[in-house]
């Protein structure tokens, strides 16, 4: 009897250990945010939870719990919460979903905006070049690369503050 018990004992400690690794939901309904995972998140409802996954290259943003939605990286603030989802990547995209750098590494006022896997390629504005600071830091060197449409180096900001991507690409949505 006691070998028994102590052969079902590693069994036992991984029960346990997958219960409490679970999410339990705060007070409340709402929308809230996986601890590792930015993409990933919960949705919960009288003390139940369902565990939601944003459209690849999108993660929550948990800035209000009243609201479901997905942004692309560049507009959430994740922290810690640095793990995605496998990426599917397509021609032009290497999410499915956000805003990339040209495929041709010469080229930097011209970017694509990726939906569902399809590659859009749309230009900057003019004498600006393609940066999105927080997703793709090895940009700022974009400088020696060609620019089509300009008559000058290009300046470059903050996604968050260059007109091409301030329009924000947000998936509120309801799955079923």
């Amino acid at each position: 009897m006691p070998n028994m018990v102590i052969s079902l004992l590693p069994f036992l400690l991984v029960a346990l250990t997958g219960v409490s690794g679970q999410f339990k939901c705060p007070q409340g309904t709402g929308y809230f945010p996986d601890l590792e995972q930015c993409d990933l998140y919960y949705e919960c409802s009288k003390g139940n939870y369902e565990e939601k996954l944003c459209p690849d290259g999108l993660v929550f943003d948990d800035s209000d719990p009243n609201h479901e939605r997905c942004d692309i990286p560049a507009n959430v603030e994740c922290g810690d919460r640095t793990a995605l989802q496998e990426a599917k990547p397509s021609k032009g995209c290497p999410r499915a979903n956000g805003y990339y750098r040209h495929e041709d590494p010469e080229i930097c006022d011209k970017f694509f905006n990726c939906v569902d896997g399809t590659p859009v390629e749309l230009p900057c504005p003019p004498e600006m070049g393609f940066s999105l600071r927080k997703v793709h830091a090895q940009v700022k060197q974009c400088t020696t690369r060609k620019f089509s449409n300009a008559t000058s180096q290009p300046t470059f900001r903050d996604a968050k503050t260059t007109l091409m991507v301030k329009v924000k690409l947000p998936h509120s949505f309801k799955q079923n």
